[in-house]
């Protein structure tokens, strides 16, 4: 579980700093669905499915290490 966190924290670590660099006046929350103020499509709600699956996945590995214990 411990190299998964750190895996999660070089990923995000990385992806901010790649919104950093490249300097633009891009707003990191507007990748998040229905914060891009576009009117909402299909896309959107992939997108909160798509969160949704991660954050299922997130609590099933946390419940599973527990479980070791």
């Amino acid at each position: 579980m411990k190299l998964l966190r750190i895996s999660a924290v070089v990923l995000i670590a990385s992806a901010v700093l790649s919104f950093i660099r490249a300097g633009r006046d891009f707003h990191i929350a507007k990748v998040l669905p229905f914060c891009d103020g576009q009117p909402i499509s299909k896309y959107h709600w992939a997108g909160l499915i798509m969160c949704g699956i991660a954050f299922w996945g997130y609590c099933r590995l946390r419940d599973n290490n527990r479980d070791d214990h």
